[in-house]
Formats: structure tokens, sequence, C-alpha cells
């Protein structure tokens, strides 16, 4: 069951809204642009006859038994096998594929355009990304405890705790936060770290860092990010 905020935490502390561009993708997305292109791509993923999915299923199975244990070698594999079923549906298309474009494109204005990389993009970390989200999860946490980088990470945050905040470059001014407000930052973290789409991942940083922003930043001061936000 996926966690819920109370809506008044997240009132209060959201801050402005996200920038405009950001706002223009993803109501651009929300609104079904290219909607029936990605039904139809993850039809085809469904459809085990197809070569489309059966190179997605192929892929995931080597990529899952492969004895590769660094991740940014999987994660570069993982791009260029995206980018390469992105190419092959463009160019070669499958089944109805083309006609599903050519239909959404009919529905255009003139003013507007079909973004086709973008919306197989988001197709491809569904039927990409996602699946293979856990073991690329593993082979990070392995890489990472054997450099000592996770050893290192909670040293020196336990070092920190031991450190009064001036020495941290928060000013005494800065005002903690709440407990309503370290929840609501908590959940967009999560969040961040369980969503899949870069789109969502940055429109949940965004929230975040402005929850953190208006958690601290009560009084007439100068605002300095960094430390604030690494203090919270």
């Amino acid at each position: 069951m996926e966690e819920t905020v109370p809506a008044q935490n997240i009132n209060c502390l959201i801050g402005p809204p996200a920038p405009p561009r950001l706002q223009a993708l993803r109501s651009r997305e929300l609104n079904g642009t290219g909607a029936s292109i990605r039904a139809y791509a993850l039809h085809l993923s469904a459809d085990k006859s197809t070569t489309f999915a059966q190179n997605i299923d192929n892929f995931i199975a080597c990529t899952r038994e492969s004895r590769e244990t660094s991740p940014q070698v999987v994660m570069r594999n993982m791009r260029q096998f995206m980018s390469g079923m992105k190419n092959y549906l463009v160019k070669h298309g499958e089944r109805e594929f083309e006609k599903e474009v050519e239909k959404e494109r009919v529905k255009l204005k003139a003013n507007e355009f079909l973004n086709l990389d973008a919306i197989l993009e988001g197709v491809m970390h569904k039927l990409v990304v996602r699946p293979l989200r856990e073991h690329l999860y593993q082979l990070f946490v392995d890489e990472y405890t054997r450099s000592g980088a996770i050893q290192l990470l909670a040293d020196n945050m336990r070092y920190a705790r031991t450190k009064p905040a001036h020495e941290l470059g928060i000013r005494p001014e800065i005002l903690a936060p709440s407990g309503a407000a370290l929840e609501t930052i908590c959940y967009y973290l999560t969040r961040l770290q369980e969503v899949d789409s870069p789109l969502e991942k940055l429109e949940n940083l965004l929230t975040c860092i402005s929850a953190i922003f208006n958690s601290v930043c009560r009084r007439p001061i100068a605002w300095r990010p960094l430390p604030n936000i690494g203090g919270v």
C-alpha cells in the first residue's frame, strides 16, 4: 500500500509549484498525449511472439544471470539496449505500431509535435528499468560495501551528529524542522527512491527541496541552501 502524508502537512510545506517546463511535461503526460502509442508498445511487450517482447525478455534474463558485478557497466548496457529497442520500433515498427503513431500524429494541433522518443523512453523504463531495479540496487550495495563507502557514510553521519549546528554551517536563527515537516521530507525522499521515471524523480527531488526550504526558513534571513539542506 502506498504511503501517504496528511494533506495539511503537504499543503503547508511543498512551497512554490514546480518550474514551468516540468509542469508542462507533467501536464502533457497526464493529458494522455501518445497514450495509444504507449499502450500498443506495452501490448507488444506482452505478446511473447513479437521480436520486441522476446528481445526484452532475453535481455532481462541475461542481465540477471550475468557475472557482471559493476553496476556502472550494467547501467550502460541497459541504456544501450533501451536506445536500441526504441530505434527498432521507430525505424522498423512491429505489427500495427506505425499505424498507432500515425493516428496520434493526426490528432496534433498545428503548434504541437509528437515526441515519440520521450513516449518510448517512458515505456522502456517500465519494461526494462523496473524489472531490473532490485538487481541493479543490489549491485550498488555490494560495490559500495566492498569499497567501504557505505561504512564511511555511516561514520561521517555519526560524526556530524556530535557537532553543534554552527560548525556545520547552519546559522543560529535557523529553526529546526518540526516532526510533521520531517515526515513530509522523508516521504518525498522515499518517493524519489521508489519511482522509475527520471521526470518523477526530478519532481520529487524539487518538492523535497522546497519542503526543506519552507520548514527551516521561517524568519527573514539570508538563505544558504547547502548547509541548511545538509543539516536537515
